[in-house]
């Protein structure tokens, strides 16, 4: 193997060649990151960072806590431009790791977590990136040991003789701050969407029980949970029964070894993934016959609703069906019902099933035993109000504009969260250059 101009090739920890640019170092990782060094510290009272705290390039603080430190002495110490890396985390958040950043206290930190200090060879923010995306990060988690659900990567692993291929100061400046603007973009993001839905759920609750420009309002009780709401005087209220085109029906029941093959069913996991929609992207297949494909197959404008959760707040949690994928069905634990437009259109009571209203009504009479379940006399008599269909057009397209802002904007934070994941692939093992 021979590198390509302007790189070298050179051994990795694990025997294989690689190629790195000519002008970087490789060295080894305990050469130029100290692990869990001594750090004299001059407080009794010093700050105590859990290992709940790391998730983002600095420590949560509302996770801070004080304790004394002749009493924790035995824990790894921590200072400024220190990256942390949770060696205990769950399965899905393996390998968390956080910068010391703006924070000029000295303190110490859980046994769960362990203390990485850069020499004057690395930037901290680019030892931060370094472990927290690159292949070392990856063979530290393959290194997990203990029993299910209690894995943990050894301390020892950061002190083996792992590889540290390492460009010059000025070109881990650039690649950090490159990354750092993508970061910020993303977490800009995060904000709008977070404000975004918290306007888009503060109009659903305003729109759909006191409506548009009314002057005149009246009490209603729904029985028999004696639940009681302000609506204009013009609009009607009613329970679901009476609003139905087609009757609930629970979805197909099936043992394990039907699944693999045949059509697509939509599982309670498919149903929960999004405000917006039923996720059909990454749907199981299971072998019926036509009678069952025929009496099960989802329909546009079809309402699933989930019927039993492991937890409380799951239960009747809704989604409207739109372009379901062809013979698409639905298990057991969900019930599919559809509405008569003539009274209330289909988006309007998707909607209204996020109001205080519904998700009352459907908590105050879930069965709770190990699981938490409804029964189909329960959304049966689901309460409903019901405005005008002229009004309910009005306030749909109100709440969809702000609901397709919301899928825009997460369409573009998934793109940078792409962008980033791609870049720091390149950028991190010299494939992609900046210019100094």
């Amino acid at each position: 193997m021979k590198a390509k101009p302007g790189y070298k090739l050179v051994t990795n920890f694990f025997k294989k060649e690689i190629e790195i640019p000519d002008n970087w170092d490789y060295l080894k990782f305990n050469q130029v990151v100290k692990i869990n060094p001594l750090t004299k510290i001059d407080e009794d009272y010093v700050p105590y960072i859990p290992m709940d705290a790391v998730d983002t390039k600095k420590p949560n603080l509302k996770y801070f806590e004080e304790r004394k430190l002749s009493e924790n002495s035995s824990l790894s110490k921590f200072q400024e431009n220190d990256v942390l890396f949770a060696r205990i985390t769950p399965s899905t958040e393996n390998g968390k790791t956080c910068l010391i950043k703006n924070f000029k206290r000295k303190g110490i930190v859980s046994s769960e977590l362990t203390v990485l200090r850069p020499s004057d060879k690395v930037l901290p923010i680019y030892l931060y990136y370094y472990v927290k995306n690159h292949r070392l990060r990856q063979f530290a988690i393959s290194q997990m040991m203990g029993s299910t659900g209690r894995q943990r990567v050894p301390d020892y692993v950061f002190k083996r003789d792992l590889d540290f291929d390492l460009p010059p100061l000025k070109e881990q400046e650039k690649i950090a701050f490159i990354l750092s603007n993508i970061e910020n973009l993303i977490d800009l993001y995060d904000k709008e969407i977070t404000q975004t839905k918290s306007l888009k759920q503060s109009l659903i609750q305003q729109l759909l029980t006191t409506g548009i420009d009314h002057e005149e309002f009246k009490t209603i009780q729904f029985l028999p949970r004696h639940l009681s709401v302000n609506i204009p005087s013009e609009w009607k209220s009613d329970i679901l029964e009476n609003t139905l085109k087609r009757k609930p029906q629970n979805g197909i029941t099936k043992k394990l070894d039907m699944y693999g093959s045949g059509v697509p069913i939509v599982e309670i996991d498919s149903l929960c993934k999004s405000d917006f929609f039923v996720d059909d992207t990454s749907l199981r297949n299971i072998q019926l016959n036509d009678d069952e494909i025929k009496n099960y197959s989802l329909m546009t404008d079809d309402f699933l609703i989930n019927r039993v959760s492991k937890v409380r707040g799951g239960s009747g949690l809704i989604a409207l069906i739109k372009n379901p994928k062809k013979f698409e069905v639905f298990e057991g634990n969900i019930i599919r019902f559809s509405l008569d437009e003539k009274i209330i259109l289909p988006e309007f009571f998707e909607f209204f099933s996020k109001t205080f209203l519904y998700n009352n009504y459907i908590q105050s009479t879930c069965k709770t035993t190990t699981l938490t379940s409804l029964d189909q006399d329960i959304i049966f008599k689901i309460p409903i109000l019901i405005p005008s269909l002229n009004e309910q057009k009005k306030i749909i397209e109100i709440l969809s504009n702000i609901t397709s802002n919301i899928i825009d904007l997460e369409s573009k934070k998934l793109y940078l969260e792409n962008l980033k994941k791609g870049l720091m692939q390149n950028l991190l093992t010299g494939k992609m250059r900046v210019k100094i």
